[in-house]
């Protein structure tokens, strides 16, 4: 965990936590953080799937009109 990080939480916090419970804070913190970031990711991966499969299908059928 970053130093920085650490001294930030730590000026939040009421006084008399101990360094131990302000890195455990921290990353927890960072683990939900985490987490969020690879549900967003996962939530936007599907959607540009979704989109291009689309977007397949759009140039598909125009490909076939233009056959026709």
């Amino acid at each position: 965990m970053d130093e920085k990080k650490i001294k930030d939480i730590s000026q939040l916090l009421p006084e008399g936590v101990s360094d131990q419970t302000i890195i455990e804070i921290a990353e927890i913190m960072s683990e939900q953080i985490e987490q969020r970031v690879q549900e967003e990711v996962g939530e936007l991966t599907d959607k540009v799937f979704a989109y291009l499969s689309m977007k397949r299908q759009q140039i598909q059928e125009a490909a076939l009109e233009e056959l026709h």
